[in-house]
């Protein structure tokens, strides 16, 4: 099953990264991973991505400003912030980019399957 959907995932956590990119890829998606908002900045340079899951903690760029500034750089990216932070709250700058508090997911997430559907949900797939 392909979904033809390029997704990328930006998280610092490399268990979290591997963990997440073998479900995406088991799921069909084409998957590039990183570990930090800048590389992350400079591959949508150079690629789509149609869907973008980002840690909000980043060693340099923070997530938040990560999602602003590739917002900037690619129209019609959809955003997933997948957060170890249980106090994180929605900033308005993200909600005006169509992030709503349905696409944030607090780490640990037992069953990825729930971040599997919201991408569907997102890519009308």
């Amino acid at each position: 099953m392909t979904h033809q959907i390029r997704i990328l995932v930006v998280d610092d956590d490399s268990s979290v990264l591997l963990g997440l990119c073998d479900y995406l890829e088991d799921e069909g998606y084409d998957t590039v991973a990183t570990d930090s908002a800048e590389e992350a900045l400079a591959l949508l340079e150079k690629h789509h991505f149609r869907v973008v899951i980002v840690d909000i903690r980043l060693p340099g760029m923070d997530g938040n400003d990560f999602v602003i500034n590739a917002s900037k750089i690619s129209s019609g990216m959809e955003f997933i912030i997948h957060t170890g932070s249980t106090e994180y709250f929605l900033p308005e700058q993200l909600k005006k980019l169509g992030i709503r508090k349905e696409d944030v997911f607090n780490k640990p997430v037992g069953d990825l399957d729930v971040i599997g559907e919201a991408i569907k949900r997102k890519t009308g797939g």
